[in-house]
């Protein structure tokens, strides 16, 4: 019997990076192409996986560091898989993180300010 170890958060990674390969491309390209697309990561073949999912779809630009970041989540060795602090790190990301916490909540208080006056506006007072 050959059992292989499973291991939760590398196969959570792989997920993760269909799911944004989806989100995306706006394609389920491992449910169109699900045989082929396999295969094509397995052989590392990964010219004719990014034809698949850009073909039929002229606007999708997909950029090399998006390409890198998706390869690297769903490569078929699970040992070769980044962890999550690795793709959130990754260069894909940099503008994320370029949005610092104060950043995020001073945005969040001034969202929370403006509803408030909505709120004042709308009511029947």
């Amino acid at each position: 019997m050959n059992k292989k170890l499973y291991d939760g958060k590398k196969a959570d990674i792989f997920s993760l990076g269909v799911l944004i390969l989806n989100l995306i491309s706006g394609k389920q390209i491992f449910e169109i192409h699900k045989e082929i697309v396999y295969k094509l990561i397995k052989k590392k073949e990964y010219n004719k996986f990014w034809y698949l999912v850009e073909n039929g779809n002229l606007n999708l630009k997909l950029t090399p560091e998006f390409k890198d970041l998706i390869i690297s989540m769903i490569d078929y060795n699970p040992n070769n898989r980044p962890d999550i602090s690795d793709v959130l790190n990754h260069p894909y990301f940099e503008d994320i993180r370029s949005f610092t916490s104060d950043e995020y909540l001073e945005n969040e208080k001034n969202m929370k300010s403006k509803l408030k006056e909505i709120e004042e506006k709308l009511s029947l007072k």
